[in-house]
């Protein structure tokens, strides 16, 4: 699920460059809001931190809806959110969208640049879901849990409602989403 980059909408800025541009003009108000360190939003804000050259200063709330009524109220300068958190309120115009953080633009705001297409050129950072089970659990369950799954993720109904969400499913096996994690790990770990 890809992050969009969120301000609000009395900021003088209409894309990334021009954020950017205003954060190192401002660097007193540059501060940016998160669901908590660690989360995909806490990345992304450093991720723009380190390839933009800025300093925007982390506000970590507990969870993401009181960073955006932050970002609303004008408290803080911006946040990247959930799609399925942030747009209803770029919708209704009490914020404005700039970007989003997948490598693909979003299916729910196709009108959004990338971070990628901004300039930022490895900016691909999503937010993921996923199903654990105990290391102990037999192979044939994890086998006949992820088939299960799977099937349920494949009905159209529920293609619909993820594609709403701004969701892209992914289908893995088992072994591929462990690597995945172990990727993630080793990436964000560094």
């Amino acid at each position: 699920m890809p992050n969009v980059l969120v301000v609000n909408p009395k900021l003088p800025v209409n894309n990334v460059k021009e954020l950017v541009e205003y954060i190192k003009k401002n660097k007193d108000k540059a501060t940016y809001a998160s669901s908590g360190v660690g989360s995909s939003q806490f990345l992304c804000g450093e991720q723009l931190n380190q390839d933009a050259g800025t300093q925007v200063l982390h506000v970590p709330f507990k969870g993401s809806a009181p960073g955006l009524t932050a970002v609303m109220s004008g408290d803080v300068l911006m946040e990247f959110d959930n799609m399925p958190s942030a747009w209803p309120f770029v919708s209704s115009g009490k914020l404005k969208a700039l970007a989003v953080t997948s490598k693909e633009k979003s299916a729910v705001a196709p009108q959004l640049p990338t971070m990628i297409e901004e300039g930022f050129k490895d900016f691909d950072i999503s937010s993921w879901f996923g199903v654990l089970a105990p290391a102990q659990m037999p192979k044939e369950d994890v086998a006949l849990l992820n088939k299960a799954i799977l099937k349920v993720v494949a009905k159209p109904d529920v293609q619909k409602q993820l594609a709403n969400l701004g969701a892209i499913p992914q289908e893995m096996t088992p072994e591929q989403f462990g690597s995945f994690i172990n990727d993630e790990v080793d990436r964000w770990g560094a």
